[in-house]
C-alpha cells in the first residue's frame, strides 16, 4: 500500500482532475503540477467492479505497482482503470504504467 503522504486528498483530487490526459489499453492517467512532493490516486469505479472488496484489491494492485516506481516530481497523478485490467499479470500492468509515466514525464 503506498503510504498516506503519498495520497492525493480530496482537494488534491479536484486539483488533478483539470490536469493533462494520458491514455492507454488499462489506464486513464490525469496530471498537474503541484506545490509538495508526488501524489498519487487510484480510482475504480463502480462500473469497472461492482464489489467493493474487489475495486479496494484493484486499488491496492496499482498502489503496489506506483511504489515500485522512483517519483520525484512535484505532481498529482490520478490513475483510472479501465475494464479490462481485471484479467491482467501485474506485470503487464507494471509494464503499461511505466510507458504512461515516461510519456507523462513523470518518471
Amino acid at each position: 500500500m503506498l503510504p498516506k503522504r503519498k495520497r492525493l486528498t480530496s482537494s488534491g483530487v479536484s486539483q488533478a482532475l483539470r490536469g493533462k490526459n494520458f491514455y492507454s489499453t488499462h489506464f486513464s492517467l490525469k496530471v498537474s503540477t503541484s506545490a509538495g512532493g508526488p501524489r498519487f490516486a487510484a480510482i475504480v469505479a463502480k462500473k469497472i467492479e461492482r464489489s467493493s472488496v474487489n475495486r479496494n484489491r484493484t486499488r491496492r494492485r496499482i498502489y503496489e505497482i506506483i511504489k515500485e516506481f522512483v517519483i520525484t516530481k512535484p505532481q498529482h497523478v490520478i490513475v483510472s482503470v479501465k475494464k479490462s485490467i481485471l484479467e491482467e499479470k501485474t506485470s503487464v500492468l507494471k509494464d503499461e504504467l511505466a510507458k504512461l509515466f515516461i510519456e507523462a514525464s513523470i518518471s
